[in-house]
């Protein structure tokens, strides 16, 4: 994994989206060994946009979905 790749963030709600890693944390989790990774991603909710478009919001220590046991807040590829 590395900065600049794009994953998928399946967020709290379980809701997909396209995201950019912006860090990868030292370490392997879950079946695949995949690192914890900090990510940007667009915001889905519409009262979040401005005259810039709709803003991003971000998300640190994300894990692979294979390291998750909770619905949702994970990432893959």
């Amino acid at each position: 994994m590395q900065t600049g790749k794009a994953v998928t963030y399946v967020d709290e709600r379980g809701i997909s989206h396209a995201a950019i890693v912006t860090a990868v944390w030292p370490g392997e989790y879950g079946a695949d060994k995949e690192p914890g990774i900090n990510l940007v991603f667009v915001s889905h909710d519409e009262k979040k946009t401005d005259d810039y478009g709709r803003q991003t919001e971000r998300r640190s220590s994300v894990v692979h979905r294979d390291a998750q046991k909770a619905h949702g807040n994970y990432w893959m590829l």
